[in-house]
C-alpha cells in the first residue's frame, strides 16, 4: 500500500508574514527565529528550518471535523517556504 505525504499550501500563511508582532499576537501567532538547524519543522516544506531563518509558530486546525476527533496543534511555517512536490511512500506494515 502506498500513500502520499504533502506539505501544507504556503498560500494560507503568506499574508501572515506581512503582519506586525501585535497583529500576530491577536491571532495567537508568534514570529520566531530558529536558533538551531533542528527542532523547527516547517509544515509546508516538511524540512527543518536552518539556524537564523524566520518562522511563524501558530495554532493550526488540522482535522476539522464535528466530533471528538477534531484536532489542532502548533505548527511552524518558514518565511521562505515554497510548496514542495508530494512524495509517495510505502509502508512495510501494509504490504
Amino acid at each position: 500500500m502506498s500513500f502520499v505525504i504533502r506539505g501544507l499550501s504556503p498560500d494560507t500563511f503568506r499574508p501572515l508574514f506581512a503582519l506586525d508582532d501585535g497583529a500576530l499576537a491577536v491571532r495567537n501567532i508568534r514570529r520566531v527565529v530558529a536558533d538551531a538547524d533542528r527542532g523547527f519543522p516547517c509544515q509546508v516544506t516538511l524540512e527543518d528550518a536552518r539556524q537564523g531563518e524566520t518562522l511563524l509558530l501558530l495554532p493550526f486546525l488540522h482535522h476539522d471535523v464535528a466530533g471528538p476527533y477534531r484536532a489542532s496543534g502548533p505548527i511552524y511555517v518558514r518565511e521562505t517556504a515554497m510548496q514542495q512536490p508530494a512524495a509517495v511512500a510505502t509502508s512495510p506494515r501494509f504490504q
